[in-house]
């Protein structure tokens, strides 16, 4: 299985990279957010779809899960 690590703060200008980057890991992959320090609301809506799309998550702080958990979509 493919990893795809993302560290420090996931803003607006860098989910396009995520976004390229995931899909090229061919099916299922696992996102490690243990080195992410924040995100803004366009870098959890793209976690939120990579989940939706099968990705699995590892190394969540409490502050990103509960980002994540929060109804902003």
């Amino acid at each position: 299985m493919a990893v795809v690590r993302v560290a420090g703060r996931l803003v607006s200008q860098e989910t396009a990279e995520l976004r390229r980057i995931c899909p090229a890991s061919g099916g299922e992959f696992l996102l490690d957010l243990s080195d992410l320090l924040s995100a803004d609301p366009e870098g959890i809506a793209v976690i939120r779809a990579l989940v939706r799309d099968g990705a699995k998550l590892r190394g969540l702080s409490p502050f990103i899960r509960l980002l994540l958990a929060e109804d902003g979509d």
